[in-house]
């Protein structure tokens, strides 16, 4: 989730964010069920095995541990890059760490926007949202977005207009000195 400073240099003058969306925590399921495993590993080989067998499980369990760190790494730093804006004049969409998927498609523009979930999906709150555009000949799917349904409903309220409560309005106003903090 980007802080409020980048948000703020994201939007235009005059543009209200109505939502912030992001990644789901389920993304974070891989790097976690090799933890589990690794950590059911370690209690085995003490439980259930000679020395010289864990020793041999020992290099298994580093290496399991050490790859679910790496992993879950590189599932944080997705989670925390990606991000899904709608303000009163589009959406703005980055998502990915090293291929990344960045749009900015005007509100009047966009035609469809579907959602799709699995059961997981249903239980967890998590899903598939797919945006096409007017004009745009292929479907943008952004995959384990968090509360897929709100984003959609969000975004159909700032299509037809709806007043919603704008979460920060960008105003410049670069004439406004900046308060100084007074030292005692």
């Amino acid at each position: 989730m980007p802080n409020k400073k980048r948000i703020k240099a994201l939007l235009a003058p005059h543009e209200k964010l109505i939502y912030i969306g992001n990644l789901h925590w389920f993304l974070f399921k891989e790097s976690m069920i090799t933890l589990v495993i690794t950590l059911s590993l370690y209690y085995f080989s003490f439980a259930y095995f000679s020395a010289q067998t864990r020793d041999f499980l020992n290099i298994i369990i580093t290496l399991l541990f050490v790859y679910a760190l790496f992993r879950f790494l590189l599932e944080y730093l997705k989670h925390s890059s990606s991000f899904f804006l709608i303000t009163n004049e589009r959406i703005l969409i980055q998502a990915g760490l090293f291929k990344t998927t960045s749009m900015s498609i005007a509100l009047p523009k966009i035609q469809t926007i579907e959602v799709g979930q699995t059961l997981w999906g249903q239980l967890l709150g998590y899903g598939t949202i797919n945006i096409m555009g007017v004009g745009i000949n292929t479907m943008n799917k952004f995959e384990m977005v968090a509360n897929p349904n709100v984003f959609r409903q969000r975004l159909q309220t700032a299509i037809d207009g709806e007043g919603s409560e704008p979460i920060i309005e960008h105003v410049v106003d670069r004439n406004t000195p900046r308060p100084r903090l007074r030292r005692r």
